[in-house]
């Protein structure tokens, strides 16, 4: 990729999975909000552990949005020190 794609690529294509599965743009936007309670409303986890449930080992995915993402987060130790 060149690097005028990769940007554009990064930030407004590729679903992060820190994210949620949506794009950084569709963070900063708000637009996150609205995506991640759709996915949450259809209730297809929902539907797929009732119906399957020796699938599931543990609980389904958690679509509320997160209130803060780091890029590189400091750790308690580095945070304690600062």
């Amino acid at each position: 990729m060149g690097t005028k794609i990769c940007p554009h690529w990064y930030n407004e294509v590729h679903m992060h999975s820190a994210l949620k599965f949506v794009t950084p743009v569709q963070c900063h936007t708000g637009e996150h909000i609205a995506i991640l309670e759709k996915r949450k409303a259809i209730y297809v986890y929902e539907a797929a552990k009732t119906k399957h449930p020796e699938r599931w080992a543990r609980g389904i995915r958690n679509w509320k949005p997160n209130e803060q993402v780091a890029l590189n987060p400091m750790r308690d130790e580095e945070q304690t020190e600062a």
